[in-house]
């Protein structure tokens, strides 16, 4: 009896000796880390909300595994997301990054995220009519000046991030040139572009008609003192 119970001391002792080494091991190969720079972060919102901003763009990951697999893991193996789709709240809002905030190869685990975590801002997305206004530029020759302006359509719909939209009064055209013009003239024109995050912005064309008269040379910007036909 007392030599059944020495032989199954013993036999734990080795278990417990080969179960250590076998630990040992098994994190010595999964020791190796890498610290992995730029990757990209995406911001997901809800339908109906844009984002206007993030505090970053990209994100710096270490992941850890064995050094094949690590070595083999790249930044376009990676990417950052943080998914606001559930979330109905509106401005700064900061959420953490956390390694399920990574996606990534099976092969390596994310042990760290620089930053910790990211501030983002929402904004609603509305439609609101806004009227057009003609810009221009260069200089008629003497004696000549721009009399009358019309332009079609006279307003345009945009879309956009509500913030935005309600600070204008209008929106402008990309610049006409009027350089040594003598005839009236009318020109497809297309709206300057606005200050809306990337995706966001819509390209808008209006028919300028512009009518040219004789009279008092100008001798300010040709779009002082203009004005736009009703």
């Amino acid at each position: 009896m007392m030599g059944w119970v020495t032989n199954d001391a013993r036999l734990k002792l080795v278990s417990l000796l080969l179960a250590t080494c076998a630990w040992f091991f098994v994190k010595g190969i999964t020791s190796d880390w890498r610290l992995i720079e730029g990757v990209p972060l995406e911001v997901k919102a809800r339908t109906g909300l844009t984002v206007l901003q993030a505090s970053a763009a990209t994100a710096n990951v270490t992941v850890r595994g064995t050094r094949e697999d690590v070595r083999q893991v790249s930044r376009q193996d990676l990417s950052a997301v943080v998914d606001l789709s559930q979330d109905d709240r509106v401005g700064p809002i900061t959420v953490k990054l956390t390694p399920k905030s990574i996606r990534h190869s099976r092969r390596v685990q994310v042990s760290e995220i620089d930053p910790a975590e990211v501030t983002v801002n929402v904004d609603q997305m509305i439609e609101r009519e806004l009227p057009v206004q003609p810009l221009f530029s260069g200089e008629l020759p003497p004696n000549l000046s721009v009399e009358r302006v019309v332009i079609e359509p006279k307003t345009i719909r945009e879309r956009g991030p509500k913030t935005l939209l309600n600070s204008m009064a209008s929106v402008s055209t990309l610049p006409v040139d009027v350089t040594g013009r003598r005839t009236s003239f009318r020109e497809r024109v297309e709206l300057a572009p606005l200050a809306f995050p990337e995706g966001l912005t819509q390209r808008h064309w209006v028919e300028v008609d512009v009518r040219i008269g004789a009279g008092h040379s100008v001798d300010s910007p040709p779009e002082r003192g203009v004005e736009q036909a009703p």
